[in-house]
């Protein structure tokens, strides 16, 4: 049995007022809109009980951090009878309300702008970045099913006016303002990688243009409107933008856009945190009027933070546009976080030894490269203790006779957790397959001045005779690749 709290409307249409001459609070409900317990509910003492919503998240509700929470779920007929929750956000406006606009039509919290279902316990839910704008006024509300179908009442209503939140840290942006069209293209800023790649079929071009209604809604810097980037015959191009977030996380990703009378309706929006497997996010509705800044919200999806191959891709479609015209962009950003980076680890190290767009570029700070060129890797430099640019041929691992035994000594760090050592053993350079020590396995020898010796056997095969020969390396790779 399904169950829905009524509308009742207390605005006077024959004088086209609200009571009291102004829109206001009145127990707990707005003037204009309210809810009216159904009878019927009234008579069914089995539905569940009406919950409470609390705003938990910041308390100056940025719009970008908008969490609320329910009260648990009881039922009359049990605590085993959940079924699910439904949320629901409305936008309020009119007169008295904070964000209205004098002379603007009022809005009723009748009509919902985003709604969530779910069938875990009540809890916390996080309203998606994009969907409150600030400066406008809202109401979220809760209620709970139980496994009869039985609906509770809604919650009374948490009601907030948006702001806006905090600037992430920039991490590439494009304000597409260049000089002449060749580079159109190019980043304006980045820590480093970012870049856009078109992919053009069926007459499909980028352009520059300006005009159309951009108003630097997201420019950065102060940066004029001036030009942005037209994509014309949209259907069947794609634009890919490389982002790499290292050392970045809670990403947000964000852009202008409009489009023509006859250009593409829909923008279908991609991502990948491996370079290769393309996961869809959502589908960009494109207005033929006043560009709307477009927010992608990746900070839910840990596989953007703090990845060098994060990259996002837009296709195109009819949807209520037509088979030509343009698609246009304008002042594309990447935001987020950076990272509390701890000492004893690689990333630590690199953030330390390199600097500007060396400090994200795999091939001078990555793992295995050799920006000295000497053919020892940043990762070997990083486990013996030296810069990328220090002497190290002194510290590299060496073979030594200790009385009747030989040791192989090597530069040993336990405060490096992020590593795992190993020696490995070989007769014949082939196979390595006997492991003389292994950092993940305990107890570690004593060191001799941050020197660890191993003591090699006289036969890796246990023979009684010794090896005609033994070859000996060292491994060092991340605990967690």
């Amino acid at each position: 049995m399904a169950h829905e709290d009524s509308m009742i409307y207390l605005r006077d249409y024959a004088t086209n007022a609200w009571p009291g001459g102004s829109w206001t609070v009145s127990n707990g409900n707005q003037l204009g809109y309210g809810y009216q317990y159904l009878a019927s509910e009234a008579a069914d003492s089995l539905i569940p009980q009406r919950p409470a919503v609390t705003a938990t998240g910041d308390p100056s509700f940025p719009a970008s951090g908008l969490t609320f929470t329910s009260s648990a779920f009881a039922d009359p007929q049990g605590a085993g009878t959940y079924a699910r929750t439904q949320w629901r956000l409305a936008e309020i406006s009119g007169p008295g309300v904070s964000g209205y606009v004098a002379g603007t039509p009022p809005k009723y919290e009748i009509n919902s702008i985003w709604t969530q279902d779910s069938a875990m316990a009540p809890g916390s839910v996080t309203i998606p970045y994009g969907i409150a704008i600030p400066g406008k006024t809202y109401r979220v509300r809760v209620r709970h099913q139980d496994t009869s179908g039985r609906w509770s009442r809604w919650s009374a209503p948490a009601q907030f006016a948006a702001t806006t939140p905090p600037p992430g840290l920039l991490m590439h942006y494009w304000n597409f303002n260049a000089l002449n069209a060749a580079n159109l293209l190019k980043v304006t800023d980045t820590i480093g990688g970012g870049t856009i790649t078109p992919v053009l079929t069926n007459g499909a071009a980028v352009v520059d243009d300006n005009g159309q209604d951009f108003f630097a809604e997201n420019a950065r810097d102060n940066d004029p409107a001036g030009k942005h980037l037209r994509l014309n015959n949209p259907l069947g191009a794609t634009l890919t933008f490389a982002l790499p977030t290292t050392h970045y996380e809670n990403v947000v990703v964000k852009y202008e856009t409009r489009r023509s009378g006859q250009g593409a309706g829909l923008q279908n929006v991609s991502y990948t945190t491996n370079g290769s497997t393309w996961t869809p996010l959502t589908t960009v509705t494109v207005v033929d009027g006043i560009p709307v800044l477009q927010v992608l919200d990746f900070r839910s999806i840990a596989e953007s933070d703090d990845n060098p191959l994060f990259a996002i891709r837009i296709t195109f479609q009819q949807g209520a546009g037509g088979t030509a015209g343009n698609n246009r962009f304008d002042n594309f950003t990447i935001e987020g976080d950076e990272l509390d980076i701890q000492p004893g680890t690689y990333a630590h190290w690199r953030n330390v030894n390199f600097t500007g767009a060396d400090r994200f570029d795999e091939a001078v700070s990555g793992p295995e490269a050799s920006p000295t060129g000497d053919g020892v890797s940043n990762v070997m430099r990083y486990a013996h203790g030296v810069g990328p640019y220090d002497p190290v041929l002194h510290l590299l691992p060496v073979l030594v006779k200790s009385g009747g035994n030989h040791q192989f000594r090597f530069r040993f760090n336990p405060a490096l957790t992020d590593l795992v050592w190993r020696v490995r053993a070989s007769n014949n350079l082939g196979t390595w397959s006997s492991t003389l020590f292994d950092s993940t396995v305990g107890p570690i020898p004593p060191l001799d001045n941050g020197w660890l010796p191993v003591t090699l056997p006289a036969s890796l095969t246990g023979n009684p005779s010794p090896d005609a020969q033994i070859f000996v390396r060292l491994e060092v790779q991340f605990a967690n690749p």
